[in-house]
């Protein structure tokens, strides 16, 4: 499981903490996204996109979202983004964009994320 990265760092920890509140109710799209072992994506952002097929088209945006609060690499599409997500989703989003800011600013804090 995840929370067994042995080398993570506060910042690995917090990325993680934002993408699990943006993703909320869809745990198993953290099993795509990232190895089990190590704070990494299990493969390359192309080689995720390429495994995801019967996904909403909304999902493959909360990955790519989640790809980009990671490390940068979902490359999304904010208008494709607003478009696309309902509701809880975008409220997801921005939840998590607020927690991942704040948390960022405050380095003297620690991060604590629920398993």
């Amino acid at each position: 499981m995840i929370q067994n990265w042995p080398y993570a760092d506060r910042d690995d920890l917090l990325r993680l903490k934002s993408i699990r509140i943006l993703l909320g109710r869809r745990p198993q799209l953290i099993t795509i996204l990232f190895d089990p072992r190590f704070a990494r994506l299990r493969s390359s952002p192309e080689d995720i996109f390429c495994s995801i097929g019967g996904l909403s088209h909304g999902e493959i945006i909360l990955v790519s979202l989640a790809m980009d609060i990671w490390n940068g690499s979902g490359e999304t599409n904010l208008y494709e983004a607003i478009r696309a997500l309902d509701d809880a989703c975008w409220n997801n989003f921005l939840n998590a964009l607020a927690v991942f800011s704040h948390q960022k600013e405050s380095s003297h804090n620690e991060v604590s994320i629920d398993l």
